[in-house]
């Protein structure tokens, strides 16, 4: 208690000790200021004393006694340039162009893949001024490159990094209003680059081992490791801008060629490489006016294709990977697995209305909630290992990549509906499934390419439907399908409708509504003109005539598997009927085959008997 009370004592000596120094502090900061105080008034009230030869003072007035306004501040000298325009301009080459990247939104199921090709061509043809005829552009090959795994169709693989997106169903549509028409293209290539795009780049051929059979595109990946070899590939990426140390980091970590061979392609990499225009966000202009540059940007490097809802879910669900009767995109951990593991068995009419997979166009281009925000977690990788590190505010407005999968559940409405046509308008191209060659030759309009560019090769046929027995075409003929993929995707149908009615007006306005070849593609499609592909009467209607059911009728019949209606109501959840016509399809049978028996019997009584 003695000591408590010590320390008590020692407590409050040292409250009042602070409490008289801050009180003296206090005291001494008052008389300071009178004393400043005094001095300024008497020195205003001097005159001034003009000298032979000495200026004016700028604080006073040739009056007596009277102080003027202060002068005005002295002009800021002009901002120094970025380091990047420095090292522009004083590299002993430079680069003949600025590179054109391509962002491809790739909607699920709605014939993206074929279409890379238009994108492709469009990249070989726009920075044919950067790399010249002594690199080779693999984005110009006309057949594809398959660099790993056999996957031809991904921008990692696929031999092509100008084009990037490909494969990848996931799309950040709010970032895309801030996406400027120059600066991100590079930014996003730099991150490609400095993530996956090397590794797929350098990857091994295929082993002899492979070669047997174990991989199914071994001979396709050993045809396109010849036709795009190693040193092709380290002169490609020399003059996109990566350094030679980083591609000779790449090879080492790869291994695609012997140790000893690294070397010889490190000088292949400092002979090609030049040196990149930099971007406008490192120009002074830019850091000025960033604000008007991206306001009046002509729009970005975006490109799209979209299909009906609900023939692309149709064609989804018989698609491996895209149904809960085979998930690879882990949607429902435990419950959707591969076949191989478990059969979910389940329905085309469960598969409609699940949440994941219904109103996909309105997700994908309309709806951001829940998406990675690039802008808190970091634009890189650099800066995602080190969160304190002061973010690129021009990154983090490019960053549309990732976060925003296309099959996840989301709660949507008219607001939604708004927000996808005004990205689908941001794009700088919007094609359609329907019309391949209408759409094609309207990206060769857009980005000035010729007819022969964007010519597209002939796309392969799924396997379900060149099946005699083909349950994927029977569901697109039932109209009862039709109408509950109307009801399950009904705000996707309003944005597909919106946006054929913009590309139809997108074709009058370039006149190539009267080119022959865009007339005839319209019409097979039934594309802008009086259809109507919101309203499920337009759509599903012509599918309930006679005709139309004759043609259900006849694909049904090829599958003899199926035992009768109730075999396709378990299996899909569909089967439409008309009485009336199967009774009259039997009556006519029934006709034919007692006119054949009668005349059978008339042609018999009437030969003649023989002896």
């Amino acid at each position: 208690s003695r000591e408590r009370g010590t320390n008590r004592a020692r407590r409050g000596a040292r409250r009042r000790m602070r409490r008289g120094g801050a009180r003296r502090r206090c005291e001494v900061s008052v008389g300071v200021v009178a004393v400043v105080g005094v001095v300024s008034t008497y020195l205003l009230t001097l005159p001034v004393v003009e000298e032979a030869g000495r200026p004016d003072h700028p604080r006073f007035v040739v009056e007596a006694g009277v102080a003027g306004p202060p002068p005005p501040p002295p002009p800021p000298p002009p901002p120094s340039e970025g380091g990047a325009v420095r090292e522009w301009k004083n590299a002993s080459r430079r680069c003949g162009g600025r590179v054109f990247v391509v962002h491809w939104s790739h909607v699920p199921k709605a014939a993206g893949t074929a279409f890379v090709q238009v994108a492709k061509r469009i990249a070989c043809r726009k920075n044919e001024a950067l790399f010249g005829r002594e690199v080779r552009n693999p984005c110009c090959e006309r057949r594809l490159l398959c660099l790993k795994d056999g996957r031809c169709d991904t921008t990692v693989f696929g031999g092509c990094p100008l084009v990037l997106g490909v494969g990848m169903h996931a799309f950040n549509g709010a970032r895309l209003f801030d996406v400027g028409c120059e600066g991100c293209g590079e930014r996003w290539l730099d991150l490609a680059v400095e993530r996956s795009l090397l590794k797929g780049a350098f990857s091994r051929p295929p082993s002899r081992e492979h070669q047997v059979g174990k991989r199914v595109n071994a001979t396709l990946e050993l045809e396109s490791h010849r036709r795009w070899p190693v040193e092709r590939r380290v002169e490609f990426y020399a003059r996109l801008g990566v350094s030679p140390a980083t591609l000779a980091g790449a090879l080492r970590a790869e291994r695609p060629v012997a140790e000893r061979e690294i070397p010889r392609l490190t000088q292949l990499a400092e002979a090609a490489a030049c040196a990149r225009p930099p971007p406008r966000r490192h120009t002074a202009e830019y850091r000025k006016e960033w604000r008007d540059f991206f306001a009046n940007c002509d729009g970005s490097h975006s490109m799209t294709v979209l299909r009906h809802p609900f023939f692309r879910a149709t064609s989804a669900f018989f698609y491996r990977g895209h149904s809960p009767n085979y998930d690879v995109f882990d949607l429902r951990p435990g419950l959707w697995l591969p076949p191989s593991v478990r059969y979910t068995g389940t329905t085309l009419h469960e598969y409609f209305f699940l949440p994941e997979y219904r109103n996909l166009l309105t997700k994908f281009f309309g709806d951001s909630t829940g998406c990675r925000d690039a802008a808190s977690r970091g634009c890189s990788p650099a800066s995602a290992r080190r969160p304190r590190a002061p973010r690129d505010r021009f990154t983090c407005r490019c960053a549309v990549f990732g976060g925003c999968p296309a099959y996840r559940n989301a709660s949507l409405g008219a607001r939604h509906v708004d927000a996808a046509l005004d990205v689908l308008a941001r794009h700088a191209f919007v094609g359609f499934q329907e019309t391949p060659v209408a759409s094609a030759l309207l990206a060769a309009r857009l980005f000035g390419l010729t007819d022969d560019d964007v010519a597209l090769d002939p796309s392969r046929q799924s396997k379900n439907l060149k099946a005699r027995c083909s349950p994927a075409r029977v569901m697109r003929l039932d109209p009862t399908a039709c109408r509950a993929a109307f009801r399950a995707s009904h705000l996707d149908v309003l944005v597909f409708e919106a946006a054929h009615r913009r590309f139809c007006d997108q074709l009058r306005a370039l006149g190539l509504d009267a080119d022959s070849r865009v007339a005839a593609d319209l019409a097979n499609a039934s594309f802008c003109g009086p259809r109507n592909f919101s309203s499920p009467d337009h759509v599903c209607g012509p599918l309930e005539t006679d005709r139309a059911y004759a043609d259900l009728a006849d694909a049904r019949r090829k599958c003899r598997r199926a035992t009768g209606p109730r075999w396709w109501r378990d299996k899909f959840g569909f089967f439409h009927s008309r009485p009336d016509l199967e009774r009259r399809r039997r009556a006519a049978s029934g006709r034919a085959g007692s006119s054949q028996s009668s005349s059978s019997e008339s042609s018999s009584s009437s030969e003649p008997l023989s002896s």
